[in-house]
């Protein structure tokens, strides 16, 4: 196991959490609860995925464009923004099969609960 400083910060802050996030947590596991852990790992709640879709977004095309030295207008930052969260709400609303780019577990769908259309508007679906 790599040992990072992340690592050693949940380790500090709550052992439980890290040797069940880091140790017992696992997807390929044959043990039921093993992939559970893995799963509620996991979960997000919608404003979480809305910073790591704009962390996506500005990664993927903001930062390369101005290392680059190309202008980038703020409609191709959006026009991916959109595309990024539709692929991802696919997968994560069950959509999409096709789950191996990206791997959303979203925690209302996730408890059987549905995301309104005026909570997905207030992500910046718009």
């Amino acid at each position: 196991m790599i040992w990072s400083v992340s690592n050693e910060k949940t380790f500090k802050r709550c052992q439980r959490q890290w040797y069940y996030g880091k140790v017992f947590a696992n997807s390929r596991s044959q043990d039921p609860l093993r992939q559970e852990a893995h799963r509620l790992k996991r979960l997000v709640s919608l404003q979480a995925w809305r910073g790591k879709l704009v962390d996506e977004v500005i990664s993927k095309a903001l930062i390369p464009a101005v290392s680059k030295k190309r202008t980038i207008r703020l409609s191709q930052i959006k026009e991916l923004a959109r595309q990024t969260f539709d692929e991802q709400w696919k997968v994560a609303s069950g959509q999409s099969a096709d789950s191996s780019e990206y791997e959303l577990a979203l925690h209302p769908l996730a408890y059987g609960k549905s995301v309104s259309e005026a909570e997905l508007d207030l992500l910046g679906r718009k």
